[in-house]
């Protein structure tokens, strides 16, 4: 019997065992769309930015100092084929690309595409990270001048040379060969025009973030891309590129210490923001010479932005003032503020000598007044002498010559013999 319950007992904890392994496998398969689904809306692999200009270049294809005002991004994708200029202005995105070629062949082309949301009619705002048919856009120009507009319809892109109609193409670009590089220029409408070959128009503001992927693929079907390692049919390996319009603000300038002397380092302070594309480097520029040779520090972000100016000689006027660049290469320079290192007095800086000074004043007054408050009463002074009362003359008794009588010092006569006194 007790062997019977045994039995009975591995029995039932197989069957659990099976049934937990059971679950574990339905689940798995359950989850699997959703871990699918969580790849596809991952992360493109990094970000780049275009910077708002109201200086537009010419679509000539020839990227000189008409684009001296867009961001760059130099010797970058694979083999660092590309130079990339990247700005905008209030309706449209300018992109140049600069592809390194040993060889000029008319089949060559300069592509880009992106990746927009998926709106249920054609490409609107940001990038989703996923290729949806009829949303995302492609252009592109050969090296014979021939522009291509198209659109992704899984599992191929779609597109449309402007050989076949023109009107379909909704951009402009130029393109030109020199020594042993491509120059191509995009002009790009963020917004395509209605029932005009939607699907291969933008459909986006400055405030969106795009997917973007650039390729440069040679006649004999050799193809190079930026961000290194892309694949035009997976959007994970492409780049994000957001729009800047706004360069960065410094404030609160301070200073210390405020009153430095040979001896000090100042140390100096600033608010450094930025909204859209965020700071790339904060750079302390300071003069010893009147402004004729700037020398720079790197700032430090802890709560603020610092850097430290180096002690300098008694009666140096210092110039200084801060430089700020974000990620789209806006510049803001702060106004240039100055100070004075102060000369010692007995080889001490001013400020510390009077602190000393006043100090020891105050010390001595307190001290004196501490004396006097603090001294004991002494015994009282002995009363004044009384005044002395006049001394009578002495007077001298006279007697009479005739019977030697006491005479009074008025007697005129002798009062016992009448003998007139002389």
């Amino acid at each position: 019997m007790s062997g019977s319950l045994l039995l009975d007992h591995k029995m039932i904890k197989r069957n659990k065992l099976t049934i937990l392994l059971i679950v574990i496998i339905c689940l798995g398969f359950a989850f699997q769309p959703l871990m699918v689904l969580l790849k596809v809306h991952g992360e493109y692999v990094d970000t780049i930015y275009s910077k708002y200009s109201t200086n537009v270049p010419i679509l000539n294809g020839v990227i000189g100092e008409d684009w001296e005002d867009a961001n760059v991004y130099e010797n970058v994708g694979d083999d660092n084929t590309f130079t990339v200029y990247l700005m905008h202005a209030e309706n449209y995105l300018y992109i140049g690309v600069h592809a390194n070629d040993l060889t000029e062949q008319t089949g060559d082309q300069i592509a880009a595409f992106f990746d927009e949301v998926d709106d249920g009619d054609h490409g609107s705002g940001s990038g989703d990270n996923v290729l949806t048919n009829y949303q995302e856009d492609y252009k592109a120009i050969d090296g014979d001048g021939t522009s291509w507009d198209g659109f992704w319809n899984s599992p191929y892109w779609w597109i449309f040379p402007s050989t076949g109609d023109p009107s379909q193409i909704n951009f402009e670009v130029a393109i030109d060969y020199d020594l042993n590089y491509w120059e191509a220029e995009f002009k790009i409408p963020f917004q395509g025009v209605e029932d005009l070959n939607d699907e291969s128009d933008l459909n986006v503001t400055r405030a969106d973030v795009i997917g973007i992927l650039l390729c440069f693929r040679q006649q004999d079907w050799t193809f190079k891309y930026y961000p290194v390692d892309g694949n035009y049919s997976n959007p994970l390996t492409w780049l994000a590129l957001a729009f800047d319009d706004e360069a960065p603000n410094v404030t609160n300038i301070t200073y210390s210490p405020t009153h430095p002397g040979p001896n000090d380092a100042v140390t100096v302070t600033a608010n450094v923001t930025d909204t859209e594309s965020g700071i790339k480097d904060v750079v302390l520029s300071y003069s010893t010479n009147g402004a004729v040779t700037w020398t720079n520090v790197v700032m430090s972000n802890i709560t603020s932005y610092s850097g430290t100016i180096p002690k300098q000689a008694e009666d140096t006027i210092i110039q200084f003032k801060i430089i700020a660049q974000d990620n789209a290469s806006f510049t803001t320079e702060s106004g240039v503020s100055s100070y004075k290192v102060e000369t010692l007095i007995f080889g001490i800086d001013p400020l510390t000598f009077y602190i000393i000074v006043g100090i020891l004043i105050v010390s001595v007054i307190g001290v004196v007044i501490f004396l006097v408050r603090s001294r004991k009463p002494g015994a009282p002074p002995p009363p004044p002498p009384p005044p002395l009362q006049p001394t009578p003359p002495l007077t001298t008794s006279a007697y009479c010559i005739e019977c030697g009588t006491v005479l009074k010092p008025e007697a005129a006569f002798c009062p016992n013999c009448g003998k007139k006194v002389t």
